[in-house]
This record gives C-alpha cells, structure tokens and sequence, in this order.
C-alpha cells in the first residue's frame, strides 16, 4: 500500500487512473455487490480524498525516507568507488522524483516541493560532479532538503 501512490494505473487491468478512483472502487456499487462475507466501505467522496492524500503521505514520506538513506551511505562509507555512488545517487535520485510527482497537482504537502526540488537538484548536480569533496557536500545539502521536506509532510504542512 505504501507504493500505491506512485504505481497508477491501478489493479491488474490498469482501468483506474486515479488514486481517488482507486480509494473509491471499495465502496462503490461493484465492490458493494460481492458477497455479503467480503466488508464493505461506505466512504463520501471527502473521504475517498482523505485516504487517497492519507496514502500520498506515506508514500512520500517511504520515498525521502529511501532517498535520505542511500544518500547517507555515500557518506558514511568513504571507500564507495564512484561507480557504487553513481547508483546510490541514481536511486535518491529516482526515489525524489518520485515524491516529486506523487505531490504535483494535489492540494497537500505543497511547502514540501521547494524543498524536495532543491534535493533533486543538488543530487542531480552531485551526479554530474566526481570532485569527492564537492560530491559530499552536494550529498550532505540534499540530505538536509529531505529532512526539512520530511518534516513538513510528516507534520501535514
């Protein structure tokens, strides 16, 4: 479920485009119908939104949290040949993007964008630079951009 928000389209037969959608199937009249053994959800349309940005969260929160920890391995591990940061950074890098575009166009967690834009550039920057000492310090910058995003989406700014 963490991964939900960055994974559309939705179930097995990519037919749902939306995240809401997606929420809103398991109390729509289909789902409703299954037999009477299967719970049933009988969720308005707010709070179809509410689980949708509930899940948005989380999955931006599991992509910095991802990114923050292969950046942190480029600096803790000093003897990483630049080919094994190369990958790092392309992971943080992916996994920013991906936060990136779970929050573009929602109405939630917009002061974390700034934030989350400043740590893809400085990643993509550190991928761009093999100076090991401006690397680390690209690294270390784009670290402190996803705590402070973190921050504001863990605290629902």
């Amino acid at each position: 479920m963490v991964e939900a928000a960055d994974t559309a389209p939705f179930f097995h037969n990519n037919v749902v485009q939306t995240l809401k959608d997606a929420v809103a199937f398991y109390s729509g009249a289909e789902f409703l119908a299954l037999p009477p053994a299967v719970p049933k959800f009988d969720f308005t349309d707010a709070e179809n939104e509410l689980i949708a940005d509930f899940l948005r969260g989380i999955n931006t929160l599991q992509n910095i949290d991802v990114a923050k920890r292969e950046l942190q391995e480029i600096l803790d591990n000093k003897n990483d040949p630049l080919g094994e940061q190369d990958k790092r950074l392309q992971t943080a890098f992916e996994e920013t993007q991906d936060a990136i575009d779970v929050l573009t166009g929602q109405d939630i967690f917009q002061l974390a964008l700034p934030e989350l834009n400043t740590a893809r550039a400085r990643i993509s920057q550190a991928q761009l630079n093999t100076d090991p000492a401006q690397r680390r310090a690209l690294v270390q910058q784009a670290i402190s951009s996803l705590g402070t995003a973190r921050d504001l989406v863990g605290t629902g700014s």
